[in-house]
């Protein structure tokens, strides 16, 4: 005997509306409220019986915790990805039934899985639908992920990164003269694109010191001491990169000192201020449109084209490049001045342009 159910209640559920299904008509009420004993096959029904399971069926995943799954179609373990597994028959309809739930609101799938649910390991057309698990995948619940945006098993990994290429070479910038008590700076840098290596600096010298000596630039440090020789100071320069071999040059540097006095020729006076141990304090005197000698000495192993010697008033004094001697008389051209004064340097012949010596010249005009 057919029992009539509550006033207002069907087995089936309400649909997005809100409208009982058939409300005012085979079961009055305004409102449809799922009964807890569902006809087993009318979410079936709903989702097209077995023919909403065609060949090829796949859900879309669903995740639940932190394990991700969905609803496929299989003949055979073969028809599987390499990212699927079967759920065994007595784990799947407890795992069904919590996706139902937290999934109510994503329509599509809420009747996927309750079709699946309502036949309980059924066969379907040619197939078994079950449940799979898959990788687990970093989804929201209510928003499965698209297959199509899935990761491809199998994918081959990406290259390996080449090591870089040894370096066989490298530079070091040219200014090798430092002054007594002064610095110099050498940099090291590579050659022909090579990779940035680590450089080390060392010198057993005891005329010079090294500071940042793991550094791709060091300054070199004179002590109060020339050299006893051109190049006598050596300093070891290591290259090293990461798996390959060490390169290492040889910078030889030479301490050298400028010491300007009175030429035994010299034509108008040369005043040392009665301090002669003291040259930086002197000065020379030119008479206007006239030369005379400045006498130079260098130490350590440098000589005269080592040096560019210059007034800072070129127009006023002209000094005659020297020879590459050691010790000589510099010759300076007087302008055509009455009074005036200005200086005469002795300055290396590096980017720095230091100047190793300096003097006063005086251009005067004779009563």
């Amino acid at each position: 005997m057919y029992r009539r159910p509550p006033l207002g209640l069907h087995d089936e559920r309400p649909p997005e509306d809100g409208i009982a299904p058939y409300a005012g008509s085979r079961i009055p009420g305004p409102v449809g409220i799922a009964s807890s004993q569902v006809d087993p096959g009318s979410a079936l029904r709903r989702f097209g019986g077995f023919k909403g399971f065609g060949d090829g069926f796949a859900s879309e995943p669903f995740a639940l915790g932190k394990e991700t799954y969905r609803l496929r179609k299989v003949k055979t373990q073969g028809q599987l990805n390499s990212r699927e597994e079967v759920v065994p028959a007595s784990e799947a309809p407890v795992i069904i039934e919590r996706a139902a739930r937290l999934y109510r609101t994503n329509l599509p799938l809420l009747r996927q899985l309750e079709a699946a649910r309502s036949m309980n390991t059924r066969v379907a057309q040619r197939g078994t639908i079950a449940l799979v698990r898959l990788t687990p995948l970093r989804v929201r619940p209510g928003r499965p992920t698209d297959p199509a945006k899935e990761p491809v098993p199998n994918r081959p990994s990406a290259k390996p990164k080449q090591p870089r290429p040894c370096a066989t070479d490298f530079l070091l910038s040219p200014c090798r003269i430092v002054n007594v008590k002064g610095s110099l700076q050498i940099a090291a840098s590579e050659s022909g694109g090579a990779p940035a290596g680590e450089y080390e600096w060392t010198t057993s010298s005891t005329k010079i010191t090294l500071e940042n000596a793991t550094s791709s630039t060091v300054t070199v440090k004179a002590l109060d001491h020339a050299s006893a020789g051109r190049e006598a100071e050596a300093i070891t320069v290591t290259r090293k990169q990461d798996g390959c071999p060490p390169i290492v040059k040889v910078a030889k540097v030479t301490v050298a000192k400028v010491t300007l006095s009175a030429a035994a020729n010299q034509r108008f006076g040369h005043d040392n201020f009665d301090t002669p141990a003291n040259p930086l304090d002197d000065h020379i005197c030119i008479k206007k449109s006239d030369y005379t000698l400045l006498h130079v000495k260098i130490e350590g192993g440098a000589v005269g084209t080592d040096f560019n010697f210059v007034c800072d008033d070129a127009a006023l004094c002209t000094p005659v490049a020297p020879a590459a001697t050691a010790e000589f008389d510099l010759r300076l051209n007087a302008a055509a001045e009455n009074k005036k004064d200005t200086v005469l340097h002795a300055k290396v012949k590096c980017p720095a342009a230091t100047s190793f010596a300096h003097i006063l010249v005086h251009v005067y005009k004779e009563r």
